[in-house]
């Protein structure tokens, strides 16, 4: 199966640092996660297979129409009287035993089946979260998002970023694992105005708020990308206008050009400005 498993949109995801007594499994489809659970890392892989195996076959409503369960929604529903397997394979296709600890069984190159669906495994994917600064958005001054949790990183070199503005009335939710979240009323549209790290804001950004999105990515032993659930933050307030003129800041860009080339090491530039001087 693994040329199926290179295209495919399910995986899933599991948590599991060295220090923690427990781990997190998270299932996930093109539309999102679609099942979590938090196992003990040394309890045997019969406990969570036990576990999903109720939640894909649920037992039907008496006089009732049946609801459509995350087994169906997974593409994993079975025609009427047959029940959905589950178990995990091992990167030969072979089942793994069920006798087999939690923290042997769920790692990389295994797979979840379930019914048909086929879900690799991903050892600790990397997760980020991220904070702007309060307040201070002007257009010339740089806003970097600042790093304040992340896992499964090494650097954040491989990460990708999304700036993007948005109306300054648009309504925004927090959630532990997204971020911010929002939704654009009608008509409204969000602009993607960069892709880095670090965003200068421009006129066009004054009076609309600033979206950053961080997408944590780190390299495989392989060299292969490995890219976990992005985070979004939201800035707390619209950008303003530069409270200095463009001909009280000339002095300082005629001084910049001359600091327009980097120096290369062991030469270090020192520049000085009297700004009481202008």
């Amino acid at each position: 199966f693994e040329p199926f498993l290179e295209r495919s949109m399910f995986r899933c995801l599991v948590w599991l640092p060295d220090d923690a007594a427990d781990m997190e499994i998270v299932l996930t489809g093109p539309a999102g996660p679609m099942k979590t659970m938090n196992r003990t890392r040394t309890e045997p892989l019969a406990k969570p297979i036990q576990r999903l195996t109720i939640v894909y076959n649920p037992k039907p409503k008496k006089n009732k129409k049946q609801k459509t369960s995350e087994g169906s929604a997974a593409g994993s529903d079975p025609p009427p009287g047959e029940p959905v397997s589950v178990d995990v394979l091992d990167s030969t296709g072979v089942p793994v035993p069920l006798e087999t600890p939690n923290e042997q069984a769920w790692v990389d190159g295994n797979v979840l089946r379930v019914g048909s669906t086929l879900y690799p495994i991903v050892l600790n994917v990397p997760r980020v979260k991220l904070e702007l600064q309060t307040g201070g958005y002007r257009v010339g001054c740089p806003i970097a998002a600042f790093c304040t949790e992340q896992q499964g990183l090494n650097s954040l070199a491989h990460c990708t970023w999304t700036w993007s503005r948005i109306p300054n009335a648009t309504k925004i939710s927090n959630s532990p694992t997204a971020g911010d979240t929002f939704t654009l009323a009608e008509g409204e549209s969000e602009v993607v105005v960069g892709t880095e790290r670090c965003y200068v804001p421009a006129d066009e950004d004054i009076g609309h708020r600033l979206s950053i999105q961080c997408t944590p990515v780190r390299m495989s032993a392989a060299g292969e990308p490995i890219s976990g659930r992005p985070y979004r933050c939201v800035s707390s307030g619209p950008v303003e206008p530069f409270p200095i003129s463009d001909d009280e800041m000339q002095p300082i860009r005629d001084r910049h050009a001359h600091t327009a080339a980097p120096t290369a090491a062991p030469v270090l530039r020192v520049v000085t400005y009297n700004i009481l001087a202008d």
